[in-house]
């Protein structure tokens, strides 16, 4: 009996180091194809539905196409404090002017454009408002964000379709990049001064754009919060504070002249009151 145990030692300690290194080979292929999957960007088709457009009921798109002039506003030492790292902003001209101020770190991506609104990014290819933005985001890495911002809707401020083809936006970004979180930027509303014209005549005003009618500042900011509400790991902030009037207007002094965008001198206030946001939720 001992010359048999003596013998079947070596053959277990054998079998057993066999088992280990299966087991470790098992659980290499594993997380292998576990980061293999998550690194995997799989298109999805959208399940927006085509809505009717109204469109002279835009009083903002045509006024934020004016290619706007850009200055060095910040310098690294004054906002380095305040970067936001690996993040994806999206979003119209208040995006773009942050882009091209090089107040955005160079390790986050934008995708914005002066004069744009979220129902753009669901117009066929060839139409006048047409940006390939849904195109790009789902060549983008899931999991490559750490956040994004959203900064839509003053563009299609008088369109009834804003509020729809914004959440439909939210949601679709949402099923590209799951798990990261959502940040919807409660929109800025116009400054006193505020005026829009079309053809020579007078269309628009900064109270009926803030406040008038049924679709204005006011409500579609209630209307994304609400949304945002009822989201998952989707937030609503506010980085408007500091800029805001006693009536509810983008303050006079810290507006542009045309009144639609923040004077230059103050973006560092605005981009400082976004991380305070963002980092605060």
């Amino acid at each position: 009996m001992k010359n048999i145990q003596k013998h079947l030692l070596p053959v277990a300690v054998l079998l057993s180091f066999a088992v280990l290194i299966t087991l470790v080979i098992a659980l290499s292929i594993k997380e292998n194809t576990k980061i293999s999957a998550n690194r995997t960007s799989v298109p999805y088709t959208s399940s927006a539905e085509p809505m009717p457009v109204e469109e002279d009921m835009i009083p903002l798109s045509e006024e934020a196409m004016e290619e706007l002039e850009y200055e060095d506003i910040v310098t690294e030492d004054e906002y380095e404090d305040y970067y936001l790292y690996n993040f994806l902003y999206i979003g119209d001209s208040f995006i773009q002017r942050l882009a091209k101020s090089g107040i955005i770190h160079e390790s986050n991506d934008v995708l914005a454009k002066n004069g744009t609104a979220a129902r753009d990014w669901y117009v066929e290819e060839g139409n006048d408002r047409y940006v390939d933005f849904y195109d790009r985001m789902l060549e983008m890495d899931p999991d490559m964000y750490s956040g994004i911002v959203v900064n839509y809707g003053i563009n299609d401020i008088k369109n009834s379709t804003n509020v729809e083809f914004s959440e439909q936006l939210i949601d679709d970004i949402a099923k590209q990049f799951p798990g990261t979180p959502i940040f919807l930027m409660k929109i800025m509303p116009v400054a006193e001064q505020f005026v829009l014209e079309k053809k020579g005549k007078v269309v628009s005003n900064c109270d009926d754009i803030n406040r008038g009618g049924k679709y204005n500042v006011t409500s579609f900011n209630n209307a994304m919060e609400d949304y945002a509400r009822r989201k998952e790991n989707v937030w609503f902030v506010d980085a408007t504070e500091g800029f805001i009037d006693k009536n509810g207007n983008l303050m006079r002094e810290k507006a542009d002249k045309r009144g639609l965008h923040i004077a230059n001198e103050y973006v560092v206030e605005w981009c400082k009151n976004i991380f305070y946001a963002v980092t605060n939720r």
